[in-house]
């Protein structure tokens, strides 16, 4: 529904669930009338920002009734920089893995083959202030993956809310022949087009990370800027590379290792669903 429609039915409804609240004139408009309704807003972190960003970036940014943090680390970071009274946060656990993935439609335009490289590029500077990705950072990374799979087709997945045309316009400048490279569906499932990839190279600050840590893939990780808490356990742990500055941390998906960083950052599946189902019975 619009927005418009939901103000007019907020009488029917107790709690509101938002991913993202930006100021806008409209939601604006609709939480006014939730407030003066009595009823209640939940927030629910749907990235882990603040961790892979080094502090700089959260997208909820009127304060809701109740906030579910992606994980302890953003909860505390929370409270530390004073974002938002520490009552208000839950630290339920990320809820948009496997059993959400699945949920997700699949896209078949994609690449026919299989065994593609697929690169799945974090927000670029024009989308996110703080971001060290740049599209100079970018050609280090292809100059990386093509030195490296010679003899690959490349899968670019860009942010859902970049411009693909800007940046196919500058690889067409440099030179990149499109016969090497080619786009996935702005709103392809990241996880079906994983299942086809035979390599798949993502930012530490992108929440894709996650996404596929969790799965079943070989991953190159690389760390374009300054060290965050994903790069700071990479390269402890893992074999890299490095590049005109950006390194390359390479993660095989039969190496256990990670199991650790997933325990300490993932909550189980069956914590997540036992607070989920909790917080709809109360309601």
């Amino acid at each position: 529904k619009e927005i418009s429609q939901i103000i007019e039915s907020v009488k029917n409804y107790q709690k509101f669930i938002f991913f993202s609240i930006q100021p806008k004139n409209n939601l604006i408009a609709l939480i006014k009338k939730i407030r003066l309704q009595k009823k209640e807003i939940i927030a629910i972190q749907e990235a882990h920002q603040l961790s892979t960003h080094n502090k700089n970036i959260c997208n909820i940014l009127m304060s809701p009734d109740e906030l579910w943090a992606a994980s302890d680390l953003e909860k505390d970071i929370m409270i530390s920089e004073r974002l938002f009274q520490p009552e208000i946060l839950r630290s339920h656990g990320w809820l948009f893995q496997n059993n959400y993935q699945n949920l997700l439609p699949l896209f078949t335009s994609e690449l026919n083959n299989e065994g593609y490289i697929l690169i799945i590029f974090a927000a670029p500077k024009n989308i996110t202030a703080s971001s060290h990705e740049t599209y100079s950072k970018r050609d280090v990374i292809l100059e990386f993956v093509n030195a490296k799979y010679t003899d690959k087709k490349i899968l670019i997945k860009l942010h859902p809310q970049e411009n693909k045309n800007f940046y196919m316009r500058y690889l067409s400048e440099k030179g990149v022949h499109s016969k090497n490279v080619e786009f996935a569906n702005d709103v392809s499932n990241i996880n079906h087009l994983a299942n086809k990839a035979s390599m798949i190279i993502t930012s530490d600050s992108s929440q894709a990370f996650f996404d596929l840590l969790v799965g079943d893939n070989n991953l190159i990780i690389y760390q374009a800027g300054k060290k965050n808490f994903i790069s700071d356990f990479l390269i402890k742990t893992y074999d890299y590379s490095e590049l005109n500055g950006t390194f390359f941390y390479f993660i095989n998906k039969e190496d256990e290792r990670k199991n650790s960083f997933l325990e300490g950052h993932l909550k189980s599946l069956t914590f997540k669903q036992e607070n989920l189902k909790l917080f709809f019975d109360s309601s």
